[in-house]
């Protein structure tokens, strides 16, 4: 009797285990050091020159000897990020790559050495950095581009060699491409194409300075036979060139502004769908010059951002492509100081657009809200407010006026910059804190992507009106599930989310200033129910973010600040629960239990520091967005291409 009691009991806690992530103690592990391929739960690992990886959440890892322990990078292929990835091993001059989500490694030897100095490939002491490219249409094509060849401590000379493969096995050096006389300061290469076609694009950023003047020229090359021989492209010249780069499905290159309008330098930005025939689309900027981003990672649209000066005021403008009519239009024309934009991405050829307005006076409280938080879901010709959905009539609206509630939302890069430089007692203005007002343009630069496949999350509050009067909660997190269109309360305090699953898995944590947080909040059916989980040890949580670079994580790590030791770091292993016989949460539908967290101090107005409630949100009876994945989505949390 005691024995079928004993087993009774047994099977009852691994009934509850199942239904609980697995939370594995991660100290000093970061996110940037975690990798996992697409539709994997094994976990990698690379810290101290090592690849290791883990089959069970995080709780053990096996180191792969195969690879050495002098490896200097890891990167998961960001085109094939369910099956490739690369290994450099710089001390050695090697690069590994596996094609089966590392179960076997092979090194890929190439006709000459790496080294553009044979001998240093012998030294102990020297390191060489490389750079690997892959065309996402044609799987077997690579670019490898030794970028450094360094000595220890010490300084690094620029590499002017770069290697192709087109059997995806065998390195070839690219013996046409020959950069002119002089130092390189830098150098890239990049397939282009909406195809197959074998077009390669490089620029080399060299130094030519003379014993008269010092100055830097860019180099454009263009081969159309796998950079087996290059030419430089008609259309410019090396000293008029400022940048070049690839994005939203454009060959992007920047001019130099030497042709001013009332004394602003009119910088010229050419763009080309075949890298062939350029048009021009001329900005204005006097701050810097333009900076270009793919908009929500789509192959076909194009992010410009230009700052300028206007009337003695700093002024942002956001422009975006067009598959028809004009090259650009202005999407939305900001004071970077007042006002700040994100997106949430939906699709391939439409993102919406979140106009953020903000005020504080000090950097240790919650922004205000400054007007109203305006949204587009036409590239700005028309922009509305968040609309609020209030099924329970917690907010008091009428259901018979769309426009009686709306959300304020607080805008998302001024919370993360609050958090990460609490100064205590400054003020935020752009006369008596000027280098804090320099910093934010650039920290907000560039505009976030925030959510997968129209889900996102916000920070803010309700707004009820009513007649002349307007009502307005305290700070709350908000939902949407239709990029969007609609909003809807989701929990009782602010909080960091992140989101897998393509949406449907969500993971949240009190935002704070400081303080212990021992639980976090998760929901497996977009929202609809929650459940509380707990991590071993309580510590401040700064991040949360899904480990794997695209919609389908189920594995996410929580971090304390990059300057803290990382002690208290936690992986949260989603792909047990979600692969078991119940992918629904424990804790039934719109409910969730447990603290909030230890020595509660949740940034935020009006909420206490002995809060400790989380009501049940509930939500339209909608169907789960559509689960399915893009070979080539990729999602960061500074999203889009380099700065161009």
């Amino acid at each position: 009797m005691y024995a079928s009691r004993l087993l009774a009991l047994l099977y009852a806690s691994l009934a509850v285990a199942v239904h609980q992530p697995r939370v594995i103690a991660a100290a000093s592990l970061w996110p940037s050091q975690l990798r996992s391929f697409v539709g994997s739960s094994d976990l990698w690992r690379f810290t101290g020159g090592i690849v290791a990886v883990s089959t069970d959440a995080g709780a053990r890892w096996t180191t792969v000897d195969s690879l050495g322990h002098t490896i200097t990078s890891f990167q998961i292929d960001e085109n094939f990020p369910e099956s490739r990835a690369f290994a450099v091993d710089g001390e050695r001059g090697r690069l590994f790559q596996t094609v089966n989500q590392g179960r076997t490694w092979t090194q890929m030897p190439s006709d000459v050495s790496l080294w553009d100095v044979v001998e240093n490939e012998a030294d102990p002491n020297r390191t060489l950095q490389l750079t690997v490219v892959t065309n996402p249409f044609v799987r077997d094509d690579i670019i490898v581009i030794p970028m450094s060849e360094c000595i220890k401590n010490s300084f690094c000379n620029k590499s002017r060699s770069t290697f192709t493969s087109t059997d995806g096995q065998n390195l070839r050096l690219m013996t046409g491409l020959k950069p002119p006389k002089g130092r390189v300061w830098f150098k890239r290469c990049d397939f282009f194409g909406a195809s197959a076609a074998p077009k390669v694009i490089c620029n080399f950023h060299m130094d030519v300075s003379s014993w008269t003047r010092r100055h830097e020229d860019v180099f454009l090359f263009h081969s159309v036979d796998h950079g087996r021989s290059f030419k430089p492209p008609k259309n410019f010249k090396p000293r008029t060139v400022l940048s070049q780069g690839k994005a939203g499905g454009y060959d992007v290159v920047v001019t130099d502004g030497k042709k001013k309008v009332r004394g602003t330098p009119m910088y010229r930005l050419w763009l080309s769908r075949d890298a062939v025939n350029y048009e021009n689309a001329e900005v204005l900027s006097d701050y810097r010059k333009p900076t270009v981003w793919s908009l929500g990672d789509s192959p076909r649209r194009l992010l410009v951002r230009t700052v300028r000066v206007v009337e003695g005021e700093l002024r942002e403008e956001l422009l975006v492509s067009n598959a028809q009519g004009p090259l650009l239009t202005s999407l939305v024309t900001l004071d970077p100081y007042a006002k700040s934009v994100t997106f949430i991405d939906t699709d391939a050829d439409h993102v919406t657009t979140i106009l953020h307005g903000w005020h504080t006076q000090s950097m240790t409280a919650l922004p205000v809200n400054k007007g109203d938080t305006m949204i587009t879901f036409d590239d700005g010709h028309e922009w509305s407010r968040l609309q609020l959905r209030d099924p329970t009539g917690e907010f008091g609206c009428d259901p018979a006026r769309t426009d009686s509630c709306f959300v304020n939302t607080m805008s998302p890069q001024i919370l993360d910059l609050k958090e990460e430089y609490i100064l205590e007692g400054t003020a935020m203005n752009r006369t008596a804190n000027s280098r804090y007002g320099e910093f934010l343009s650039t920290y907000t630069d560039p505009p976030r992507q925030s959510g997968v496949l129209g889900v996102s999350a916000v920070i803010g509050v309700a707004v009820t009106v009513n007649g002349t009067s307007r009502s307005t909660s305290r700070p709350l997190t908000f939902l949407t599930t239709d990029g969007g269109h609609s909003w809807q309360k989701m929990l009782d305090f602010p909080a960091k989310v992140a989101f897998g699953n393509y949406g449907t898995l969500i993971a949240a944590v009190p935002f704070s200033n400081g303080p212990n947080i021992s639980h976090f909040y998760y929901s497996m059916d977009q929202g609809r129910s929650w459940s509380t989980g707990e991590f071993t040890q309580p510590f401040p949580v700064f991040s949360l973010e899904p480990v794997s670079g695209d919609a389908s994580s189920t594995v996410f790590i929580a971090s304390e600040r990059p300057w803290e030791s990382g002690c208290g770091n936690h992986i949260i292993n989603f792909s047990e629960v979600l692969a078991g016989p119940s992918a629904t949460s424990g804790a039934g539908p719109g409910v969730a239990h447990g603290p909030v967290a230890e020595r509660q101090q949740v940034l935020g107005l009006g909420l206490r520091s002995d809060w400790k409630g989380l009501r049940a949100p509930m939500y339209r009876d909608r169907d789960a967005v559509v689960a399915h994945k893009s070979e080539h989505w990729r999602h960061s949390r500074l999203w889009g291409t380099s700065e161009i």
